[in-house]
């Protein structure tokens, strides 16, 4: 079976030594070896923020399957109610 967990976490995971990324990435149970969908990217929304803070976190074999990522950015003048843009991934079937 693969999962996904979602949604704003109000953390970097992304940053090294992240201790909730630690407890949660270590390799148990089986099938739990997990992927940040963003690792190694920074976002684009807003300038003053080096890591993401909404994460897509994938087992083992969703991340395999994982094609793409996104960060969906607000267009110049649009109004947005956060300081953070959604993320997206693409799985293959």
């Amino acid at each position: 079976m693969r999962f996904a967990v979602l949604g704003d976490w109000n953390r970097m995971l992304g940053v090294e030594g992240d201790r909730v990324w630690t407890e949660i990435d270590d390799r148990t149970p089986a099938n739990a070896d997990l992927r940040l969908a963003d690792a190694g990217l920074g976002p684009k929304c807003d300038p003053r923020y080096d890591s993401f803070i909404d994460h897509i976190v994938l087992d083992r074999r969703a991340g395999a399957d994982m094609l793409g990522f996104a960060e969906t950015l607000y267009g110049d003048g649009t109004k947005h109610y956060s300081d953070h843009c959604p993320v997206s991934v693409t799985l293959a079937r």
